[in-house]
């Protein structure tokens, strides 16, 4: 909502009733068009397309594992000896018909989309900042062969 404060938008309930039961591509979407009208420079255009790439994927990924029917791992040795992961299908169409996509997580596999969950947490925070401080794109972000870099705790960029 602090676009929107800045814009001059005044009354904190309007906001929420505009942003309110959108589902996250829309929000996304919204986002990254109020970004669009703050930051019209072509760096800025650069560090928006790979960090709304990510977040779609995000987005995907998180569809995939809610909208998915899972199964628990049952206490049967023949069934499933390493009991690790969970097992889900997802119902889908294409222009052929019908297209399950069957699922296959780990533990190992939740803890890497948490950790992409903690860096788009992390772009959004600096996206916020930009609004703020629009001459501070150099500060939050380096693209470096068309990769986003953030930078780490101290502000400096690891390459």
């Amino acid at each position: 909502m602090h676009i929107l404060e800045k814009e001059g938008l005044q009354n904190d309930s309007i906001a929420k009733v505009l942003l309110a039961n959108h589902t996250a591509d829309p929000l996304q979407n919204m986002l990254r068009s109020l970004l669009a009208e703050r930051l019209k420079t072509e760096d800025f255009k650069k560090v928006s397309d790979l960090a709304f790439s990510e977040i779609r994927q995000l987005i995907e990924k998180r569809n995939s594992i809610i909208h998915a029917k899972w199964i628990a791992p049952i206490d049967d040795e023949d069934w499933f000896p390493k009991k690790d992961f969970v097992l889900g299908h997802k119902l889908k169409t294409n222009k052929r018909g019908e297209a399950t996509e069957y699922l296959k997580y780990s533990k190992v596999d939740f803890v890497g989309y948490i950790e992409t969950c903690r860096r788009i947490q992390r772009i959004i925070n600096l996206f916020y900042f930009l609004v703020a401080f629009p001459d501070a794109l150099q500060k939050c972000f380096k693209v470096v062969e068309n990769k986003l870099i953030l930078p780490n705790k101290f502000g400096e960029f690891e390459t």
